[in-house]
C-alpha cells in the first residue's frame, strides 16, 4: 500500500538539495586564472543572464565559459575552468539523503541536474 497516494513521484534538484553549494569554491579555484583579485573575482561574479541560460541548458558548457572568460577575466583552460565550477558541490545534504532513503521505494524518485 503506497504511504502517499496523492503523491506519483518525487522530483528534486542536486545543488543545495542533495549536495550543498559553496561559490567560493569556484573563486578560490579561478583566483589562480583571473586577472582580478579574488575579492573583485567574488564581485564580477554574478547570476546574470548567460548564468541563467547555462543553469536552463539553453546555452552550453563553452559559450558560459567564455562568458566568464570576459566578465571575470579567466584566462584559464576550459579544464581550470570547469574544475573551478565543479568544485563549487562540496559535501552531501545528509538530512535530505536520509529522507529519500526513506522514501525509496514508496514512490519514483528524480533527481535533475544542469552541471
Amino acid at each position: 500500500m503506497q504511504r502517499y497516494p496523492s503523491v506519483r513521484a518525487l522530483l528534486f534538484d542536486l545543488g543545495n538539495v542533495l549536495l550543498r553549494v559553496d561559490f567560493e569554491k569556484a573563486f578560490d579555484a579561478w583566483s589562480a586564472h583571473s586577472a582580478l583579485s579574488r575579492a573583485q573575482l567574488r564581485e564580477a561574479f554574478q547570476a546574470d543572464l548567460a548564468y541563467r541560460q547555462h543553469e536552463c541548458g539553453k546555452i552550453g558548457r563553452d559559450e558560459y565559459f567564455n562568458h566568464l572568460r570576459r566578465t571575470v577575466r579567466l584566462h584559464g583552460s576550459d579544464d581550470e575552468i570547469e574544475a573551478g565550477w565543479n568544485g563549487i558541490l562540496v559535501e552531501e545534504m545528509t538530512q535530505t539523503l536520509d529522507l529519500l532513503t526513506g522514501l525509496r521505494g514508496q514512490m519514483p524518485l528524480y533527481v535533475f541536474s544542469n552541471s
